[in-house]
């Protein structure tokens, strides 16, 4: 559930280090706000969705790409073909409770020549508390968007609710929640390119690592179920996602040691919120049970949360809940969990789940778990891409770099 950069632009494990001083000095030059237009017909009319303005954060020459490609450190086999033109679009949406909101998300343009329009990705990062800690603040936090414009996708990139502009308490793991940010944002990007004579083709792939995984899978789901009308999923590919939840739990907590416990703060204070279940000292012992509020504000990152927390799994969480949870009792809880993890529905768009078989964060099982229920709910298109040996953190540049070519085999 891991981000794949750091809030000060330095990559974390998940992808080698590079240097990016000069690169971003030359990049940061241009700040603009546009007019929004009222242009006649790009408005689908939806409540949800709606582009409230847009603001141009970058442009990226094709010489500025290459030299962030060359420097990376990745050994990536590709070409670029467009530079970028990177805008931040602030929309409307609602929150986990139903109530407009506004949210942002970054739109990474391939400016170019296209015979048959560009298609969209949309892609999500992993887990971030930092709530400036986002591509529509920082275009450099997401290298995949930017690479993916660059060869030819106009890539969608949310912050996600409580991230960014949305207010509030990010709803971490939330199927509803993660998805409805994901759908309103594709809207509102459709309605920049319509205004901007941006050309899109009908394709639409979607993608993302650790959190972002579960987001993929959660919008596909919600888009096949209730919006299938407006968008049809040509592929997706979840990465390393914690799609059973139940699972997931039981796993880390019959270990000794997590090494995140931000990670499960952050799902129980969600959940605890959300639900309105005031239970965190049932879950947690002192003084994390009242520390976790604070933690979760959204002015520190993972690192930080995790050192403030107990990497013991006896003393971060209540023994009563332990024993509970592990046999027959907490099923509010577990009730919750099953709800929100995307795994009732049989897909139709082709779909493949990439993990390492030695990933410990975000357990491999899920991954197993997910292509055998997707497949057994009758989705004939399901397929499960294994990293051998991959650990959360070094499964996350062949799983992008394996999609991503998977993507480029089936555009138009």
């Amino acid at each position: 559930m891991n981000n794949q950069y750091t809030n000060n632009m330095k990559p974390t494990p998940h992808y080698p280090r590079f240097s990016l001083t000069i690169l971003v000095a030359a990049i940061l030059l241009l700040s603009a706000c546009d007019e929004r237009k009222e242009t006649a017909g790009c408005d689908p009319g939806n409540d949800r969705g709606q582009l409230i303005e847009a603001t141009l954060l970058n442009i990226f020459t094709i010489p500025m790409l290459n030299e962030l490609l060359n420097n990376s450190g990745l050994d990536l086999e590709v070409t670029i073909n467009n530079e970028i033109a990177v805008y931040k679009l602030v929309y409307q949406t609602i929150d986990p409770f139903g109530e407009p909101i506004n949210a942002s998300g970054a739109l990474f343009i391939p400016r170019g020549e296209t015979e048959n329009g560009f298609p969209i990705i949309s892609i999500h990062h992993g887990t971030e508390t930092k709530r400036d800690a986002v591509a529509s603040e920082n275009p450099l936090l997401s290298f995949e968007s930017i690479l993916m414009a660059s060869t030819g996708y106009v890539a969608c990139t949310p912050d996600y609710l409580g991230l960014g502009n949305a207010p509030g308490l990010h709803p971490y793991l939330l199927l509803e929640s993660s998805a409805t940010a994901v759908i309103d944002f594709l809207r509102a990007a459709k309605i920049f390119c319509c205004q901007n004579n941006v050309e899109l083709n009908d394709q639409l792939f979607l993608a993302g690592y650790s959190e972002g995984g579960y987001v993929t899978l959660a919008a596909q789901k919600i888009i096949k179920q209730f919006h299938s009308d407006e968008f049809t999923v040509t592929a997706s590919a979840p990465m390393a996602g914690p799609y059973d939840l139940v699972a997931t739990a039981y796993d880390i907590l019959s270990r000794d040691t997590y090494a995140h416990p931000a990670y499960f703060g952050y799902v129980f204070l969600t959940y605890d919120a959300i639900y309105g279940w005031d239970r965190l000292d049932d879950i947690f012992q002192t003084p994390y049970a009242d520390s976790l509020t604070g933690l979760f504000d959204g002015t520190k990152s993972i690192s930080e949360i995790d050192a403030a927390l107990s990497t013991s799994i006896a003393t971060l969480f209540d023994s009563t809940f332990i024993a509970d949870f592990l046999s027959s009792g907490e099923q509010e809880l577990k009730t919750a969990l099953r709800e929100n993890s995307p795994l009732d529905w049989s897909p139709e768009a082709p779909t493949r789940f990439y993990h390492g078989d030695a990933d410990i964060t975000v357990p491999y099982l899920n991954a197993v778990l997910a292509e055998s229920l997707l497949t057994a709910n009758g989705g004939d298109k399901v397929e499960l891409t294994i990293i051998p040996g991959g650990t959360h953190e070094t499964a996350a540049v062949p799983a992008m770099e394996m999609a991503l070519a998977w993507f480029d085999s089936l555009k138009q």
